[in-house]
């Protein structure tokens, strides 16, 4: 018997990963909105991988949803299609920019982190402002996707910022963000 808990959930979710690889995309897609969210998380990180026209219209469709568990599997989605090379990465960012607005605390995480995967730049006025959100985990996802885009004064300011908030795990995604921008 395996005492370790994180050993022997490795061990799980490799046999699921493996067992996804058999179904086809078409067959994957409609899981996204599956009411367990480790199989909407364990279908999203598989549908990633493979990218493609579906999966990339599964992401539109998911993020115009009125559940907020379907618009952050979206916005998860959509920060990484097709990796590692992207290809729907200009089609995605302002999908996303419209999900940092959301309602949903998880929605607007998924979202900011998602615009990090992808290094948007262009994002970055919009991540500043969400940086003062009243979410943690909000707050967590604007750190660590900070640290993907390029610094200017304003960003490294809110990392200094986020570095000295309450939350320990925004403070340790903000420092590890002002530490890629080669910051101390």
């Amino acid at each position: 018997m395996i005492a370790n808990s994180d050993v022997q959930n490795s061990t799980i979710d490799l046999l699921v990963f493996q067992a996804l690889k058999q179904y086809s995309t078409n067959a994957l897609v409609p899981m996204l909105e599956d009411k367990d969210v480790i199989v909407r998380s364990a279908v999203a990180r598989e549908l990633q991988i493979r990218g493609g026209d579906d999966v990339f219209t599964a992401a539109q469709n998911l993020g115009a949803s009125e559940r907020h568990e379907s618009r952050e599997i979206a916005a998860f989605l959509l920060g990484q299609p097709g990796t590692p090379t992207s290809p729907y990465r200009e089609q995605s960012i302002p999908l996303l920019k419209v999900h940092l607005k959301d309602d949903c605390h998880e929605v607007r995480s998924a979202a900011a982190a998602s615009l990090g995967h992808l290094h948007a730049d262009n994002a970055l006025d919009e991540l500043l402002v969400l940086a003062a959100d009243n979410e943690p985990d909000v707050r967590e996802c604007v750190a660590f996707a900070l640290g993907f885009i390029q610094a200017n004064e304003a960003s490294i300011a809110v990392l200094r910022r986020l570095s000295d908030d309450q939350n320990k795990d925004i403070r340790e995604s903000a420092e590890l963000a002002l530490e890629q921008h080669g910051q101390h």
